[in-house]
């Protein structure tokens, strides 16, 4: 019988979020990727505060499908960590982060994702996208 060590131990756990729908995290979500389906209405996802996740929290977002018409993916803080999201979107031309929420576009293409890790008392956020405008922040 082959043994389920190293290889069992390195998988993601993977969610698959419905569009227009809001995800609210909590501690117990750390590790997710989120692969977040997008249509006419904006879907949302609410992080956890900081002070109730470790350092090291994190979580992945990305988007699962490409187009134009569709409504943003907002990723959003709590109230009480106000601009608490620091870090860089890599796309065609890298721009510096520091909000209290980031949005996937929905012109965004698909595999478009925001990696988010608790470092301190913020969020460490990278983002990778194919094209200018394809994240926005606020």
């Amino acid at each position: 019988m082959a043994k389920n060590g190293f290889s069992m131990s390195n998988r993601v756990a993977v969610e698959a979020v419905t569009a227009g729908s809001t995800k609210t995290l909590t501690v117990d979500d750390c590790g997710k990727l989120l692969y977040v389906a997008q249509g006419s209405s904006i879907t949302t996802i609410n992080l956890p505060y900081t002070a109730d996740a470790e350092d090291g929290w994190n979580v992945t977002v990305v988007k699962s499908v490409s187009g134009s018409s569709s409504a943003n993916i907002n990723i959003s803080s709590s109230a009480s960590d106000s601009n608490k999201m620091q870090g860089v979107e890599l796309s065609d031309a890298a721009t510096e982060i520091a909000a209290d929420n980031i949005a996937i576009a929905g012109v965004a293409l698909a595999g478009t994702q925001v990696e988010l890790v608790k470092v301190g008392e913020g969020w460490v956020v990278v983002t990778r996208a194919s094209t200018d405008g394809s994240i926005a922040t606020s």
